[in-house]
């Protein structure tokens, strides 16, 4: 069977590598995925693979839809739109749409999608280490790294290091030459470390670990032996926390810290973001309300969803989390590991308009069925 990559996929896939090319007057991020957007439904319909009289969209399609009319229409009411509407709105639609079409991946485009994740990835890994070294000792009070022209911010930018770090992982257990996917896992975990960011280590750490465990069960041996590796991994990660701690402290005191001298700590932001979740429980505040109030980020996901959506926005995207959860762990255990990961780190950021958490979620809609440890290189 000749497999060929469809022009949608293509357009994606420029998506996928541009995930942290930031730079705002150029708008590369909104421009790509609303191409992928429109390309997507043309060919859909121009070939026929979707009969707009009998479409029937999937939960989590409707879940999202109703997500993005919801917000939109609390914050016209409640004022301006926030600058990161754009792109938010072509990111969201472009899932819903993804969601609704579940456009079936051949072999080809999957390793693809994937080649172009995990080496985009490392290329950017590889840019931050470099960019924390010129920046030296400021990169422990969280300061913005620079890539391409464009300063992020070190929450941020560990996201995709993680998730990658999570599918090289998996390959050195699986792979006979493991070489390429061990320098590969130990570039994306030297970039999270020099980020020097707690969202970006715990979420790591926990992904990671599900690998781990996932791929020991999976071995053919005695359960003695699985015993015996689960807990090597533990002393292990018990050891190299302690060497992480003594040897790199103004790393470890950033980590662990959860206030600091500028007034930008998280409890702090967390109880402002539950105080003006108070003030409109139902549909709360619009998105970009933490900003309008307070003039800084909600550094947690979850409640900038409670705060800026309220209650039924945040049920609305949390009940679409775990349908995707769920559909994800029967189909792909390490991808589930991956997501888990993804989900405990965007505790520490906002994360509604991140195009990391749409091009993940993007990608899942797009490879239901398609097992990333099983994919050949």
């Amino acid at each position: 069977m000749n497999e060929k990559i469809r022009v949608p996929i293509i357009w994606f896939s420029f998506f996928m590598a541009l995930m942290l090319f930031q730079v705002s007057y150029m708008n590369i991020g909104t421009i790509t995925a609303l191409g992928t957007l429109a390309i997507s439904i043309i060919t859909a319909f121009a070939h026929k693979s979707v009969d707009y009289r009998k479409l029937d969209m999937p939960m989590e399609s409707i879940l999202l839809l109703l997500f993005f009319i919801i917000t939109t229409g609390v914050s016209l009411i409640r004022g301006e739109f926030p600058s990161f509407f754009g792109r938010f709105s072509a990111q969201i639609l472009l899932c819903i749409v993804f969601l609704a079409f579940r456009p079936k991946l051949n072999q080809k485009e999957s390793n693809y999608l994937y080649n172009v994740f995990v080496i985009s990835a490392l290329i950017y890994a590889l840019l931050t280490i470099i960019s924390c070294i010129q920046l030296g000792s400021l990169r422990y009070y969280h300061a913005r790294i620079e890539i391409l022209g464009a300063k992020l911010d070190p929450n941020f930018i560990g996201l995709p290091f993680v998730i990658a770090s999570t599918l090289f992982l998996s390959k050195v257990f699986i792979e006979k030459r493991k070489i390429f996917w061990i320098i590969g896992y130990s570039v994306c975990a030297a970039a999270i470390v020099f980020t020097a960011s707690r969202g970006n280590m715990v979420s790591l750490l926990i992904a990671n670990a599900g690998v781990v465990i996932y791929s020991i069960f999976q071995r053919r041996s005695s359960v003695h032996r699985k015993v015996f590796f689960i807990i090597l991994v533990l002393l292990m990660g018990y050891f190299s926390i302690h060497y992480f701690s003594t040897n790199l402290s103004l790393q470890w005191t950033r980590i662990t810290s959860f206030e600091d001298a500028s007034g930008n700590g998280r409890l702090i932001l967390w109880e402002n973001a539950i105080e003006a979740w108070k003030s409109s429980p139902l549909l709360g505040q619009g998105l970009g309300g933490m900003y309008r109030l307070h003039g800084k980020a909600t550094h947690n996901t979850y409640l900038e969803l409670l705060s800026e959506t309220g209650l039924v926005g945040m049920l609305l995207f949390l009940s679409f989390l775990i349908r995707m959860l769920r559909r994800v762990f029967h189909c792909n255990k390490v991808l589930f590991c991956a997501l888990i990961g993804m989900l405990v780190h965007i505790a520490f950021l906002d994360s509604i308009d991140n195009r990391c958490v749409w091009i993940l979620l993007c990608w899942i809609a797009l490879m239901p069925d398609v097992k990333l440890d099983r994919i050949s290189n």
